[in-house]
């Protein structure tokens, strides 16, 4: 059950994160950068929020095979 906890835990803090950082894409970019580094950095912030929540999508679905299998 503890591996379970664990696993269910990975998923929503990636899945929290990769959405707080899709929302705040464009706050983290820095100033300073010209307006092409800007959309190019916010893409790939965004890129890789995306990502984030895709593998909360994954632990959360590994937490509930675990459960099945050993349940």
């Amino acid at each position: 059950m503890t591996m379970s906890i664990l696993l269910l835990l990975l998923a929503i803090i990636s899945f929290a994160f990769g959405t707080w950082g899709r929302r705040h894409a464009a706050t983290l970019v820095s100033r300073s950068l010209p307006d092409k580094g800007k959309h190019s950095r916010e893409k790939s912030l965004r890129r890789g929020s995306a990502a984030f929540r895709i593998t909360g999508v994954l632990w959360f679905l590994l937490a509930i095979v675990h459960v099945m299998m050993y349940y």
